[in-house]
């Protein structure tokens, strides 16, 4: 029982990590953009 508790935690915290890291790529992807759309903006 315990054991079945302490997995589904383990599936949890990796399911939260994998968000983060989605999220921080997203992030990160979206300043990339703004960058390119002020660059072009100058041209």
């Amino acid at each position: 029982m315990l054991d079945d508790e302490f997995k589904n935690d383990i599936v949890f915290a990796r399911f939260l990590n994998y968000m983060q890291i989605a999220l921080l790529h997203r992030k990160l992807d979206y300043g990339k953009h703004l960058e390119v759309i002020k660059k072009r903006e100058k041209n």
